[in-house]
Protein backbone atom coordinates (compact mmCIF):
# COMPACT_ATOMS: atom_id res chain seq x y z
CA UNK A 1 0.00 0.00 0.00
CA UNK A 2 0.97 3.60 -0.51
CA UNK A 3 2.34 5.77 2.14
CA UNK A 4 2.42 9.49 1.89
CA UNK A 5 6.33 11.12 2.65
CA UNK A 6 -9.49 6.10 -6.75
CA UNK A 7 -16.05 -0.80 -12.48
CA UNK A 8 -19.36 0.36 -12.76
CA UNK A 9 -20.45 -0.35 -16.42
CA UNK A 10 -24.07 0.10 -17.99
CA UNK A 11 -25.93 -1.73 -20.89
CA UNK A 12 -28.58 0.96 -22.30
CA UNK A 13 -26.70 0.92 -25.33
CA UNK A 14 -27.85 -2.69 -26.26
CA UNK A 15 -31.52 -1.21 -25.74
CA UNK A 16 -31.42 1.90 -28.48
CA UNK A 17 -28.70 4.41 -29.86
CA UNK A 18 -26.95 5.87 -26.53
CA UNK A 19 -25.19 9.03 -28.23
CA UNK A 20 -26.20 9.56 -31.87
CA UNK A 21 -23.29 12.40 -31.48
CA UNK A 22 -20.04 11.84 -32.49
CA UNK A 23 -17.49 9.47 -30.69
CA UNK A 24 -14.47 10.90 -31.25
CA UNK A 25 -13.74 13.91 -28.52
CA UNK A 26 -11.01 11.98 -26.72
CA UNK A 27 -7.44 11.60 -28.27
CA UNK A 28 -6.49 8.64 -29.96
CA UNK A 29 -3.63 6.56 -30.02
CA UNK A 30 -0.67 6.38 -32.53
CA UNK A 31 -1.64 3.62 -35.25
CA UNK A 32 -0.28 -0.11 -35.14
CA UNK A 33 -0.97 -3.08 -36.16
CA UNK A 34 -3.49 -6.00 -34.53
CA UNK A 35 -2.13 -9.51 -34.29
CA UNK A 36 -4.07 -12.65 -33.10
CA UNK A 37 -1.63 -14.70 -31.04
CA UNK A 38 -2.81 -17.66 -32.13
CA UNK A 39 -1.93 -17.00 -36.17
CA UNK A 40 1.06 -15.85 -34.80
CA UNK A 41 2.20 -19.35 -33.05
CA UNK A 42 0.73 -21.16 -35.87
CA UNK A 43 2.94 -19.26 -38.55
CA UNK A 44 -0.11 -17.66 -40.41
CA UNK A 45 -1.02 -14.54 -41.46
CA UNK A 46 -2.11 -13.22 -38.59
CA UNK A 47 -3.15 -9.23 -38.73
CA UNK A 48 -6.74 -7.86 -38.52
CA UNK A 49 -7.30 -5.82 -41.73
CA UNK A 50 -9.81 -4.13 -44.15
CA UNK A 51 -10.21 -4.53 -47.84
CA UNK A 52 -11.04 -1.62 -50.62
CA UNK A 53 -14.43 -1.22 -51.22
CA UNK A 54 -15.85 -3.18 -48.74
CA UNK A 55 -16.75 -3.72 -44.97
CA UNK A 56 -15.46 -6.93 -44.02
CA UNK A 57 -12.84 -7.11 -41.41
CA UNK A 58 -10.39 -10.32 -41.74
CA UNK A 59 -7.31 -11.81 -40.90
CA UNK A 60 -4.26 -11.11 -43.59
CA UNK A 61 -0.28 -10.62 -44.22
CA UNK A 62 1.01 -8.08 -41.60
CA UNK A 63 2.99 -6.18 -44.69
CA UNK A 64 0.81 -4.92 -47.84
CA UNK A 65 1.65 -7.41 -50.58
CA UNK A 66 1.93 -4.42 -53.37
CA UNK A 67 -0.38 -3.50 -56.16
CA UNK A 68 -3.15 -1.12 -56.00
CA UNK A 69 -5.67 -2.05 -53.49
CA UNK A 70 -3.15 -3.85 -50.76
CA UNK A 71 -2.50 -1.08 -48.70
CA UNK A 72 -0.39 -0.99 -45.44
CA UNK A 73 -3.09 0.97 -43.68
CA UNK A 74 -5.44 -1.53 -44.34
CA UNK A 75 -3.43 -3.33 -41.44
CA UNK A 76 -3.54 -0.20 -39.01
CA UNK A 77 -5.53 0.40 -36.61
CA UNK A 78 -5.61 2.77 -33.69
CA UNK A 79 -7.86 3.55 -30.05
CA UNK A 80 -9.79 6.44 -29.27
CA UNK A 81 -10.55 6.52 -25.51
CA UNK A 82 -13.72 6.49 -24.39
CA UNK A 83 -15.65 6.86 -21.10
CA UNK A 84 -15.64 3.92 -18.81
CA UNK A 85 -12.29 2.61 -19.94
CA UNK A 86 -13.70 1.38 -23.47
CA UNK A 87 -11.97 1.98 -26.68
CA UNK A 88 -13.16 2.90 -30.25
CA UNK A 89 -11.10 0.75 -32.93
CA UNK A 90 -10.35 2.57 -35.93
CA UNK A 91 -8.86 1.46 -39.20
CA UNK A 92 -6.53 4.37 -40.86
CA UNK A 93 -7.37 3.11 -44.51
CA UNK A 94 -10.84 3.51 -44.21
CA UNK A 95 -10.18 6.72 -42.37
CA UNK A 96 -8.09 7.98 -44.78
CA UNK A 97 -10.63 7.20 -47.69
CA UNK A 98 -13.41 9.09 -45.44
CA UNK A 99 -15.50 6.05 -45.27
CA UNK A 100 -16.64 4.58 -41.97
CA UNK A 101 -13.85 3.40 -40.10
CA UNK A 102 -14.81 1.49 -36.36
CA UNK A 103 -14.80 -1.89 -35.99
CA UNK A 104 -18.01 -2.56 -35.39
CA UNK A 105 -20.33 -5.78 -34.10
CA UNK A 106 -23.66 -6.26 -35.93
CA UNK A 107 -26.17 -6.46 -33.65
CA UNK A 108 -27.93 -9.63 -35.07
CA UNK A 109 -25.03 -11.46 -36.28
CA UNK A 110 -21.32 -12.76 -34.84
CA UNK A 111 -19.48 -11.43 -37.45
CA UNK A 112 -17.61 -7.91 -37.17
CA UNK A 113 -17.34 -5.38 -39.78
CA UNK A 114 -16.22 -1.74 -39.78
CA UNK A 115 -18.61 1.15 -40.09
CA UNK A 116 -19.56 4.93 -38.41
CA UNK A 117 -17.69 5.72 -35.40
CA UNK A 118 -20.76 7.48 -34.37
CA UNK A 119 -24.03 6.28 -32.90
CA UNK A 120 -27.65 5.69 -34.33
CA UNK A 121 -30.78 3.79 -33.78
CA UNK A 122 -29.39 0.85 -35.79
CA UNK A 123 -26.12 0.47 -34.45
CA UNK A 124 -25.61 2.20 -30.59
CA UNK A 125 -22.25 3.76 -29.73
CA UNK A 126 -21.66 0.60 -27.89
CA UNK A 127 -21.58 -1.69 -30.99
CA UNK A 128 -18.37 0.13 -31.63
CA UNK A 129 -17.03 0.28 -28.19
CA UNK A 130 -14.74 -2.62 -26.55
CA UNK A 131 -13.11 -3.34 -23.78
CA UNK A 132 -9.57 -4.39 -23.79
CA UNK A 133 -8.42 -6.51 -20.86
CA UNK A 134 -5.09 -8.42 -20.23
CA UNK A 135 -1.45 -7.88 -20.53
CA UNK A 136 0.62 -7.96 -23.84
CA UNK A 137 -2.24 -10.11 -24.76
CA UNK A 138 -5.75 -8.89 -24.58
CA UNK A 139 -9.46 -9.70 -24.80
CA UNK A 140 -11.41 -7.17 -27.01
CA UNK A 141 -14.55 -7.67 -25.36
CA UNK A 142 -17.39 -5.57 -27.54
CA UNK A 143 -20.10 -3.38 -24.90
CA UNK A 144 -23.47 -4.08 -26.93
CA UNK A 145 -22.73 -7.91 -27.14
CA UNK A 146 -21.65 -8.27 -23.69
CA UNK A 147 -25.25 -6.38 -22.61
CA UNK A 148 -26.86 -9.12 -25.23
CA UNK A 149 -24.91 -12.62 -24.20
CA UNK A 150 -22.01 -11.32 -21.15
CA UNK A 151 -19.21 -13.64 -21.67
CA UNK A 152 -19.97 -14.22 -25.38
CA UNK A 153 -18.50 -11.05 -26.62
CA UNK A 154 -14.71 -11.71 -27.36
CA UNK A 155 -13.85 -11.33 -30.72
CA UNK A 156 -11.54 -14.44 -31.97
CA UNK A 157 -10.19 -16.10 -35.08
CA UNK A 158 -10.59 -19.96 -36.29
CA UNK A 159 -8.18 -22.85 -36.66
CA UNK A 160 -6.73 -23.78 -40.16
CA UNK A 161 -6.83 -21.28 -43.11
CA UNK A 162 -9.76 -19.52 -41.92
CA UNK A 163 -9.38 -15.68 -42.53
CA UNK A 164 -12.63 -14.93 -40.41
CA UNK A 165 -12.48 -13.18 -37.45
CA UNK A 166 -16.24 -13.08 -35.53
CA UNK A 167 -17.83 -12.21 -31.92
CA UNK A 168 -18.04 -15.26 -30.03
CA UNK A 169 -17.32 -16.56 -26.50
CA UNK A 170 -15.07 -15.28 -24.01
CA UNK A 171 -13.37 -18.92 -22.61
CA UNK A 172 -11.89 -21.89 -24.75
CA UNK A 173 -14.92 -24.37 -24.95
CA UNK A 174 -12.54 -27.43 -25.21
CA UNK A 175 -11.21 -29.83 -27.32
CA UNK A 176 -8.79 -29.96 -30.21
CA UNK A 177 -9.79 -26.52 -32.28
CA UNK A 178 -10.97 -24.10 -29.63
CA UNK A 179 -7.81 -22.18 -27.53
CA UNK A 180 -7.84 -19.36 -25.33
CA UNK A 181 -4.87 -17.58 -27.78
CA UNK A 182 -7.84 -17.62 -30.67
CA UNK A 183 -9.40 -15.14 -28.24
CA UNK A 184 -5.90 -13.16 -27.12
CA UNK A 185 -4.77 -9.88 -29.35
CA UNK A 186 -1.76 -8.13 -29.56
CA UNK A 187 -2.61 -4.23 -29.80
CA UNK A 188 0.72 -2.82 -31.07
CA UNK A 189 -0.49 0.77 -30.07
CA UNK A 190 -2.09 0.31 -26.96
CA UNK A 191 -0.94 1.83 -24.05
CA UNK A 192 0.43 0.24 -20.91
CA UNK A 193 -1.24 -0.47 -18.39
CA UNK A 194 -1.09 1.76 -15.48
CA UNK A 195 -1.34 1.23 -11.29
CA UNK A 196 -3.06 4.76 -10.08
CA UNK A 197 -1.48 4.10 -6.62
CA UNK A 198 -1.95 7.40 -4.53
CA UNK A 199 -4.29 10.11 -5.92
CA UNK A 200 -5.74 12.29 -3.23
CA UNK A 201 -4.52 13.26 0.35
CA UNK A 202 -5.09 15.58 3.15
CA UNK A 203 -3.87 16.42 6.12
CA UNK A 204 -5.21 16.38 10.06
CA UNK A 205 -4.46 17.90 13.08
CA UNK A 206 -6.40 16.96 16.72
CA UNK A 207 -5.95 19.55 19.76
CA UNK A 208 -5.64 16.71 22.42
CA UNK A 209 -2.87 17.72 24.93
CA UNK A 210 0.48 14.80 24.70
CA UNK A 211 0.51 11.83 25.54
CA UNK A 212 -2.16 10.76 23.22
CA UNK A 213 -2.83 7.29 23.64
CA UNK A 214 -5.82 6.86 21.50
CA UNK A 215 -7.00 8.45 17.85
CA UNK A 216 -10.53 7.78 16.08
CA UNK A 217 -10.68 8.01 12.16
CA UNK A 218 -14.37 8.19 11.31
CA UNK A 219 -15.26 7.08 7.61
CA UNK A 220 -17.66 7.19 5.21
CA UNK A 221 -17.94 5.09 1.68
CA UNK A 222 -20.46 6.42 -0.03
CA UNK A 223 -19.71 4.75 -3.04
CA UNK A 224 -17.15 2.43 -4.39
CA UNK A 225 -16.86 -0.97 -6.93
CA UNK A 226 -18.16 -4.32 -5.33
CA UNK A 227 -14.10 -5.44 -6.05
CA UNK A 228 -10.65 -5.12 -4.80
CA UNK A 229 -8.91 -2.26 -5.94
CA UNK A 230 -9.85 1.26 -3.49
CA UNK A 231 -7.56 1.76 -0.13
CA UNK A 232 -9.12 4.47 1.87
CA UNK A 233 -6.35 5.49 4.45
CA UNK A 234 -5.43 7.29 7.42
CA UNK A 235 -1.58 7.77 8.48
CA UNK A 236 -0.75 8.06 12.20
CA UNK A 237 2.49 8.70 13.49
CA UNK A 238 4.20 8.13 17.31
CA UNK A 239 6.13 11.21 18.90
CA UNK A 240 9.55 9.51 19.03
CA UNK A 241 9.43 7.81 15.22
CA UNK A 242 7.74 5.43 13.37
CA UNK A 243 4.25 5.62 11.22
CA UNK A 244 1.61 3.88 10.57
CA UNK A 245 -2.17 2.97 8.96
CA UNK A 246 -5.52 2.28 9.24
CA UNK A 247 -8.09 2.32 6.66
CA UNK A 248 -10.98 0.17 4.71
CA UNK A 249 -10.27 -1.96 1.77
CA UNK A 250 -14.00 -2.52 -0.11
CA UNK A 251 -14.24 -6.04 -1.31
CA UNK A 252 -16.77 -7.90 -3.00
CA UNK A 253 -20.05 -8.90 -1.85
CA UNK A 254 -20.45 -5.85 0.51
CA UNK A 255 -16.82 -6.90 2.77
CA UNK A 256 -14.04 -4.97 3.73
CA UNK A 257 -10.91 -5.83 4.60
CA UNK A 258 -9.53 -3.12 7.56
CA UNK A 259 -6.05 -2.84 7.41
CA UNK A 260 -3.32 -1.97 10.63
CA UNK A 261 -0.15 -1.74 9.84
CA UNK A 262 2.79 -0.26 11.22
CA UNK A 263 6.68 0.60 9.33
CA UNK A 264 9.96 0.31 11.21
CA UNK A 265 12.90 -1.63 12.48
CA UNK A 266 12.13 -3.21 16.64
CA UNK A 267 8.19 -3.63 16.22
CA UNK A 268 6.76 -7.26 16.89
CA UNK A 269 3.39 -9.04 15.99
CA UNK A 270 1.21 -9.60 19.33
CA UNK A 271 -1.81 -10.73 17.98
CA UNK A 272 -0.29 -13.64 15.62
CA UNK A 273 -4.04 -14.20 14.44
CA UNK A 274 -4.59 -10.88 12.68
CA UNK A 275 -0.86 -10.23 12.22
CA UNK A 276 2.21 -10.69 10.57
CA UNK A 277 5.60 -9.47 10.41
CA UNK A 278 6.44 -6.62 7.38
CA UNK A 279 4.90 -3.95 6.27
CA UNK A 280 4.69 -3.00 2.23
CA UNK A 281 7.88 -5.31 1.33
CA UNK A 282 10.06 -3.50 4.17
CA UNK A 283 9.95 -3.99 8.34
CA UNK A 284 7.22 -3.39 10.47
CA UNK A 285 3.64 -5.43 10.87
CA UNK A 286 0.67 -5.80 9.11
CA UNK A 287 -2.79 -6.85 10.86
CA UNK A 288 -5.97 -6.97 8.86
CA UNK A 289 -9.32 -8.43 9.28
CA UNK A 290 -12.33 -8.91 7.31
CA UNK A 291 -15.76 -6.91 8.12
CA UNK A 292 -19.40 -5.90 6.76
CA UNK A 293 -19.28 -2.41 4.66
CA UNK A 294 -22.65 -0.60 3.77
CA UNK A 295 -22.15 2.27 1.89
CA UNK A 296 -23.32 5.85 3.72
CA UNK A 297 -22.56 4.45 7.20
CA UNK A 298 -19.77 5.70 9.15
CA UNK A 299 -16.94 3.29 10.24
CA UNK A 300 -14.65 4.58 13.07
CA UNK A 301 -11.05 3.31 12.29
CA UNK A 302 -9.17 3.10 16.12
CA UNK A 303 -5.91 3.17 17.14
CA UNK A 304 -5.41 2.61 21.04
CA UNK A 305 -2.70 2.12 23.82
CA UNK A 306 -2.92 -1.20 25.56
CA UNK A 307 -3.38 0.08 29.32
CA UNK A 308 -1.39 -2.99 30.54
CA UNK A 309 1.86 -2.66 27.95
CA UNK A 310 2.24 0.69 26.79
CA UNK A 311 4.56 -0.47 23.86
CA UNK A 312 1.31 -2.49 22.92
CA UNK A 313 -0.90 -0.90 19.85
CA UNK A 314 -4.14 -2.33 19.37
CA UNK A 315 -6.58 -1.20 16.07
CA UNK A 316 -9.94 -1.89 15.44
CA UNK A 317 -13.01 -0.78 13.76
CA UNK A 318 -16.05 0.17 14.73
CA UNK A 319 -19.67 -0.13 13.19
CA UNK A 320 -21.62 3.74 14.07
CA UNK A 321 -25.11 2.46 13.37
CA UNK A 322 -24.89 -1.27 14.81
CA UNK A 323 -21.91 -0.85 17.34
CA UNK A 324 -20.71 -3.93 16.13
CA UNK A 325 -16.61 -3.69 16.61
CA UNK A 326 -13.83 -5.80 15.06
CA UNK A 327 -10.26 -6.36 16.42
CA UNK A 328 -8.00 -5.46 13.39
CA UNK A 329 -5.20 -6.91 15.46
CA UNK A 330 -2.04 -6.10 18.11
CA UNK A 331 1.91 -4.73 17.55
CA UNK A 332 4.54 -3.64 20.17
CA UNK A 333 6.57 -0.81 19.31
CA UNK A 334 10.13 0.59 20.64
CA UNK A 335 10.08 2.02 23.80
CA UNK A 336 11.31 5.28 22.52
CA UNK A 337 8.08 6.00 20.02
CA UNK A 338 6.53 6.95 23.26
CA UNK A 339 2.85 8.12 22.16
CA UNK A 340 0.59 9.28 19.47
CA UNK A 341 1.48 12.22 17.36
CA UNK A 342 -1.30 14.99 17.20
CA UNK A 343 -1.09 15.32 13.08
CA UNK A 344 -0.51 13.47 10.11
CA UNK A 345 -2.48 12.69 6.82
CA UNK A 346 -4.88 10.47 4.75
CA UNK A 347 -4.96 9.36 1.57
CA UNK A 348 -7.11 7.73 -1.07
CA UNK A 349 -5.36 4.81 -3.25
CA UNK A 350 -6.15 2.38 -6.00
CA UNK A 351 -3.52 -0.43 -6.22
CA UNK A 352 -4.54 -2.31 -8.93
CA UNK A 353 -3.82 -2.51 -12.37
CA UNK A 354 -5.64 -0.90 -15.32
CA UNK A 355 -5.66 -0.43 -19.02
CA UNK A 356 -5.36 3.72 -18.35
CA UNK A 357 -6.00 6.66 -16.18
CA UNK A 358 -9.63 6.39 -17.62
CA UNK A 359 -10.39 3.33 -16.54
CA UNK A 360 -10.73 4.73 -12.70
CA UNK A 361 -13.69 3.38 -11.49
CA UNK A 362 -15.85 6.00 -9.56
CA UNK A 363 -15.32 6.29 -5.85
CA UNK A 364 -16.61 8.52 -3.19
CA UNK A 365 -15.61 9.12 0.19
CA UNK A 366 -16.21 11.35 3.13
CA UNK A 367 -13.47 11.69 6.06
CA UNK A 368 -14.70 12.99 9.25
CA UNK A 369 -12.38 14.62 11.84
CA UNK A 370 -9.96 12.31 13.89
CA UNK A 371 -10.21 13.03 17.67
CA UNK A 372 -7.94 11.33 20.74
CA UNK A 373 -8.16 10.35 23.67
CA UNK A 374 -10.34 13.07 25.40
CA UNK A 375 -12.36 12.77 22.69
CA UNK A 376 -11.94 16.86 20.67
CA UNK A 377 -11.99 16.31 17.79
CA UNK A 378 -9.41 18.05 15.17
CA UNK A 379 -9.41 19.32 11.61
CA UNK A 380 -8.45 18.78 8.26
CA UNK A 381 -6.53 21.08 5.59
CA UNK A 382 -4.32 20.57 2.25
CA UNK A 383 -6.59 17.96 0.56
CA UNK A 384 -4.51 17.61 -2.73
CA UNK A 385 -4.89 15.81 -5.69
CA UNK A 386 -1.31 13.69 -6.90
CA UNK A 387 -0.10 11.10 -8.56
CA UNK A 388 0.65 9.43 -11.76
CA UNK A 389 -2.97 10.08 -12.87
CA UNK A 390 -3.06 13.47 -11.43
CA UNK A 391 -5.26 16.11 -13.50
CA UNK A 392 -6.65 12.35 -15.43
CA UNK A 393 -8.88 11.22 -12.60
CA UNK A 394 -12.06 13.15 -12.67
CA UNK A 395 -11.28 14.11 -9.19
CA UNK A 396 -13.28 16.79 -7.20
CA UNK A 397 -13.32 17.85 -3.53
CA UNK A 398 -15.16 19.94 -1.41
CA UNK A 399 -15.82 20.53 2.41
CA UNK A 400 -19.16 19.91 3.70
CA UNK A 401 -19.42 21.33 7.65
CA UNK A 402 -16.00 19.78 9.34
CA UNK A 403 -16.18 16.57 6.77
CA UNK A 404 -13.88 16.46 3.73
CA UNK A 405 -15.22 14.79 0.49
CA UNK A 406 -13.16 13.19 -2.62
CA UNK A 407 -15.05 12.25 -5.52
CA UNK A 408 -12.42 10.29 -8.27
CA UNK A 409 -13.21 8.06 -11.08
CA UNK A 410 -15.30 7.32 -13.81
Amino acid sequence: MHRITIVTMTFAGALGCVTCVSAFETKGSAYGLIESKYKQEANQASCMRTFGGSTSVRIGACKAQGGPSDYTSMRQWRLVEQEGGTYLIQNKYRNDMGAGSCLQALPESTDLIVGSCDGNASAPLSTKQWRLEGGTFRLAKNLYKEGVQPSHNCARVYAGSNVEIQIGACDAQGGPSDYTSMRQWQFAMFPPPVTPGGMASLSYRIPTTPPITQITFPITVVRAPDAAGYYFAQQYGFSGGGVGYMGVRPRPGGKSLAAFSVFGSGTEVVDTTHCSSGADGGKGVSCSAEHELVHGRKYLLTITQDPADSRVWRGSITDSVTYQQVALGAYKVPATWGSLSPSQGGFIEYYAQLSSCASIPRAEILFSPPYGSDGRAGWFYAQNEYGRCQGKMNYFHEVRGEDSYFRVGF
